[in-house]
């Protein structure tokens, strides 16, 4: 009997074991596809004529009604399971829409290196959020491998932030422009960690694409309470016709798709491994400008892609690890 109940306890272990890791290496695929995807959303968008408010408001608005006839084909319940979680959805949107303003101004006031360099800080404050608020254990691995591609990022944009490339080195405008960009880039980076944080303690039970849907109506709402006024104006019949189908491949595959994915890898592996293999995106990004515009990347920007790529495949390492060994 008691060898029976042995025997039976060794393979549930065993089931466990193996699901675990099959989750973790998910994870990892899931957020490598997910920044593949956003690294590309940038490039894609570039050519369309919309300004960015009204296409923040248009991926939003479309992204929601893609996630409603998924879950409405595939049979599902878009509802949640009470007032706690609407709640904690509607904060995470809150701050994910922060999080995109932030990052839009932060690169309209400075350069988009500057915004991007700062925006890239959130492993770091991701890590000490966990540290502070949650009481994670802080590794001396993880800080390294955080520190590592936060270096990466700052190589990568340093060049432009500081005007080096285009004669503005330190001058007074590029010094009060780029500090302003450094303080929203920052409070980009805060809400982003933030997010991503409340997405992982609060919302990891119910499949990603709903706690998505929630958010993206919190964004749309947002957009619409604060913008609506310059969006109106920016936005005509003639344009829909023009791109109406970028818009909806915008918002399905560009920001439905690729958030889901993200929730599901901070579900997966958590917030802290998303950041720090999310920080590959620019990377992808400098790959993909190279392949598609034939745009060439300058020295210390390749030395900076390496770092990166250094710093996230030590994640992706040690995530491999602990599949192996089931280690939490």
């Amino acid at each position: 009997m008691n060898q029976g109940a042995i025997k039976q306890s060794s393979i549930i272990e065993g089931v466990e074991s193996m699901d675990a890791a099959s989750k973790r290496n998910m994870g990892v695929m899931t957020t490598l596809i997910a920044i593949t995807l956003l690294a590309g959303n940038g490039y894609f968008a570039k050519g369309l004529v919309a300004d960015t408010l009204s296409l923040t408001l248009l991926r939003s608005v479309i992204a929601a009604i893609s996630i409603l006839l998924f879950v409405w084909l595939t049979g599902q319940k878009i509802r949640l399971n009470n007032r706690r979680d609407y709640t904690i959805c509607y904060l995470a949107g809150l701050l994910l829409g922060v999080h995109w303003l932030c990052f839009f101004y932060s690169m309209r006031v400075s350069t988009v290196a500057l915004g991007m360099t700062t925006l890239y800080t959130y492993p770091i404050i991701t890590l000490w959020l966990e540290a502070f608020i949650l009481k994670k254990k802080v590794y001396i691995r993880d800080g390294v491998n955080t520190l590592i591609v936060v270096i990466g990022v700052v190589l990568i944009g340093i060049p432009e932030a500081m005007g080096v490339n285009d004669g503005s080195f330190l001058s007074k405008e590029t010094s009060t422009n780029n500090l302003l960009g450094v303080g929203l880039g920052l409070a980009s980076a805060l809400c982003f960690a933030a997010r991503n944080i409340l997405q992982q303690q609060f919302l990891s039970t119910y499949t990603p694409h709903k706690t998505i849907f929630y958010q993206v109506i919190t964004i749309s709402c947002l957009m619409l309470l604060f913008f609506w006024l310059e969006i109106s104006q920016n936005l005509s019949l003639n344009l829909a016709k023009q791109e109406g189908l970028q818009w909806v491949l915008l918002g399905v595959f560009f920001t439905a798709l690729p958030h889901s994915l993200m929730a599901s890898g901070i579900k997966n592996i958590g917030a802290k491994s998303v950041s720090i293999i999310g920080c590959l995106q620019p990377v992808i990004g400098a790959f993909i400008a190279y392949m598609i515009l034939n745009e060439l990347s300058s020295h210390i920007v390749v030395i900076g892609c390496v770092v990166i790529m250094t710093g996230a495949v030590l994640e992706i390492y040690h995530q491999g690890k602990l599949s192996q060994r089931n280690e939490p």
